[in-house]
């Protein structure tokens, strides 16, 4: 595999006379520009170092060098100082970004894995995901959403089991994750959860998103190895036959005036919620309805 990385400017300048500062990386001779969010005159920047210079060596200086300087400490403070704070706060975001973006490289390398350009900008774009549970369980739920993997309301619901797990510890470094970890978040669950489904849905979904882990390569005991998890049956029965009718009435009344006819294009209630052939018949009410209990119109 061919890597390489290297700090440069995008050119043209801009308006205001800087100049953006951008990250190049090469891997197999497919190139990615990742923007810095940083900006600099172009004359005051060092491309074969990749740094930001406070001020020119005295033989690099060109004829208007004073009044050049003068614009740029005005531009970034106002003098030549505060110009030279601002050079360095930026060489010091230029190194973290290169020692961030050779680091995922030696990760790759030391898992005897192919690193790709894509596999690179995601490990990039989410370093801190390869360390710590929570912070990964995020990442990947942004990317399946972004991919197709998973739907709206999926997402919405991966969500919120991950507010949960956040709330429970904000941090989950791989490398606590044991068996105690799932008794320790049931209990939490426990307290805060009141239905045994929802906290179902909680470990169902920490364990798929463990189970994306251990297919990304990362390391880590399975917590869940030795836990068993409960949901109860829905909390539903069959509705009688004089119920379904007075909701039929009910329904009637609801589709068309008083006195008139229902809509051509109404279906009766009963065939609506009618048994596939062979199956017994099963309406439905909400335990701890009346049964025969009077449905009053609006």
């Amino acid at each position: 595999m061919n890597f390489s990385v290297k700090i440069n400017l995008r050119r043209p300048a801009r308006l205001d006379g800087t100049s953006t500062i951008r990250m190049q990386v090469i891997i197999n001779a497919e190139v990615w520009f990742r923007n810095l969010d940083l900006a600099w005159p172009e004359w005051l920047f060092n491309d074969a170092q990749g740094v930001c210079l406070a001020a020119l060596p005295p033989a690099d200086r060109p004829a208007d060098y004073p009044q050049l300087l003068a614009a740029a400490a005005a531009l970034f403070g106002g003098t030549p100082k505060s110009l030279a704070k601002r050079a360095s706060e930026h060489n010091l975001l230029i190194g973290q970004a290169l020692a961030k973006a050779n680091k995922v490289q030696v990760d790759w390398r030391l898992s005897e894995q192919v690193m790709t350009l894509e596999r690179f900008k995601r490990d990039f774009e989410t370093s801190g995901s390869k360390t710590d549970f929570v912070a990964y369980f995020r990442d990947k739920i942004i990317e399946r959403h972004r991919k197709g993997k998973i739907s709206d309301t999926t997402r919405k619901n991966h969500f919120s089991t991950l507010n949960a797990l956040a709330a429970f510890r904000a941090v989950v470094p791989f490398n606590t994750l044991t068996t105690e970890f799932a008794d320790d978040f049931n209990r939490y669950l426990e307290k805060n959860v009141n239905a045994v489904n929802t906290r179902w849905c909680r470990h169902r979904d920490v364990k798929t998103y463990l189970a994306q882990a251990k297919e990304d390569k990362l390391r880590f005991d399975d917590p869940y190895r030795n836990f068993k998890n409960r949901d109860e049956p829905g909390k539903w029965k069959p509705l009688k036959t004089e119920e379904l009718a007075k909701l039929e009435h009910y329904y009637r009344l609801c589709g068309a005036p008083h006195g008139a006819p229902p809509h051509p294009g109404q279906v009766p209630l009963q065939l609506l919620v009618q048994p596939a052939p062979g199956r017994p018949q099963a309406h439905r009410r909400q335990q701890g309805g009346e049964p025969g209990a009077d449905v009053q119109g609006p």
